[in-house]
């Protein structure tokens, strides 16, 4: 007869009932983002403030209760981890043949063996947005995905249509149109929207989507439209921007592929990777602009310089990304951040944000104006605060928002992706560039 095994028993118990209590925190929270993800996706504008603001005002103390939490089940996955530990290596100080004899089962004298890693992997397992669907897409649903995404642009447009003329830079541009300032320029054409791997079909609808809640929000002396709610740009905003403009989307929508939808809120938001990384290519970047990011780390807080913007709290960049260029990937440098929860990564945001008000308030030129603007946008891009689509809420967000406030016209980029890592001035250049296109599309329309 084999003697029972107390200690796996208890362990098996209390490893069952760290399950248990994750997955009610998991329903818990769950409900709460299908509420949210309901808010950003509504057509109706006024509908959608008042369950933004709802929301606002209850989901960060809701977030805050989740961490705490959730710190409190790892700190007893911890204990669990620790106390399995110490008695793996009590065994491992007996004879196994003895253990043998005795009848208790050896494979967990064994220090990896699948009876503690097995559902240890399922702790491990953190609340996590980014619903993995094995089964993968089918031609059928790939049709229906794209169906519905030609429904909400319909329905985007149509509520577009009643505040695109009280625009002053827009209202010689077709509703119709209105997809041209949330796409690269290499991808127009005369004929439409032409890219060169069309896996996004609701790409359209969300920055769309995002267009429309930019506009919303401007804070424009004068403005005045049903559904406007001017707003100044901070972390919060930055968050709901980027929701907004990804909200239902999913990563690769082609036959075969697993479905894997995009996360909402910053890193570290109910379970979001804390960390990011992306490549560099000789696309996205300067020697210069190689050289500016490499300074923001040395003004890190702590670095071997003082940075002349943020003094001794450090650039914000500095302080939130590993050593740039350390390692490749694919051939490919590889830029990283540091982990981080998503009350840093808001308040990062929010001191870019700060710096860039403040810069624009003491400009005198607006070509002083633009460089705040610029640098704003391309802090908050290489600090890489959110999980996804960090690139098109800034682009076709944040850059058209700040510029519009300031007077000028949004442009047409013919490459965002060079906000990743242009140096200031060539960034400057390029968003002139980008605004000549929007003014030249705009005349051949009058013509």
């Amino acid at each position: 007869m084999q003697k029972r095994d107390c200690f796996h028993e208890d362990y098996t118990t209390k490893q069952k009932n760290l399950q248990k209590r994750k997955k009610e925190l998991d329903e818990f929270s769950e409900k709460h983002v299908e509420m949210y993800k309901g808010a950003l996706i509504k057509t109706d504008p006024k509908a959608r403030q008042k369950t933004l603001g709802f929301l606002r005002d209850q989901f960060i103390d809701f977030i805050k209760t989740y961490d705490e939490i959730l710190d409190d089940l790892e700190q007893d996955k911890q204990k669990l981890k620790n106390r399995t530990e110490e008695e793996i290596q009590t065994r491992k100080r007996f004879d196994v043949v003895l253990y043998e004899k005795l009848g208790i089962r050896t494979e967990i004298t064994i220090e990896y063996n699948e009876v503690f890693t097995s559902i240890d992997r399922n702790i491990e397992e953190t609340l996590k947005q980014r619903r993995i669907d094995g089964h993968g897409w089918t031609i059928k649903e790939i049709q229906e995905e794209r169906d519905k995404a030609s429904i909400q642009v319909k329905d985007i447009k149509r509520e577009l249509s009643s505040k695109w003329h009280k625009i002053s830079f827009l209202r010689n541009i077709s509703v119709d149109d209105a997809w041209r300032l949330g796409v690269d320029g290499r991808y127009q054409q005369s004929d439409g929207l032409k890219f060169e791997h069309d896996e996004k079909p609701s790409f359209i609808a969300g920055t769309l989507r995002l267009l429309n809640f930019m506009l919303d929000g401007l804070c424009i002396e004068g403005l005045k439209f049903d559904g406007h709610n001017p707003r100044k740009l901070d972390g919060q905003y930055l968050q709901e921007m980027h929701d907004i403009a990804i909200a239902g989307m999913y990563r690769e929508v082609k036959e075969g592929k697993a479905k894997e939808g995009f996360q909402i809120g910053y890193r570290g938001f109910l379970g979001n990777w804390p960390g990011e990384q992306f490549g560099w290519g000789n696309a996205n970047y300067t020697e210069r602009g190689h050289e500016e990011l490499r300074e923001k780390f040395k003004c890190r807080r702590g670095g071997e310089e003082i940075d002349p913007r943020y003094g001794e709290a450090g650039h914000p960049v500095g302080n939130s990304c590993l050593d740039p260029f350390y390692t490749f990937y694919n051939n490919r440098q590889c830029y990283m951040t540091k982990k981080a929860t998503w009350h840093e990564c808001l308040t990062i945001a929010n001191a870019i944000i700060d710096k860039c008000y403040d810069e624009i308030n003491k400009s005198i030129t607006q070509d002083e104006k633009l460089t705040a603007i610029v640098r704003c946008c391309q802090d908050l891009e290489q600090a890489h605060l959110l999980p996804d689509g960090n690139l098109r809420t800034i682009a076709f967000g944040v850059l058209p928002k700040l510029l519009l406030e300031i007077g000028e016209c949004p442009p047409i980029l013919r490459d965002a992706s060079t906000l990743d890592g242009y140096d200031v001035e060539t960034l400057k250049a390029k968003i002139r560039e980008g605004q000549e296109t929007f003014r030249t599309y705009v005349n051949s329309i009058r013509v």
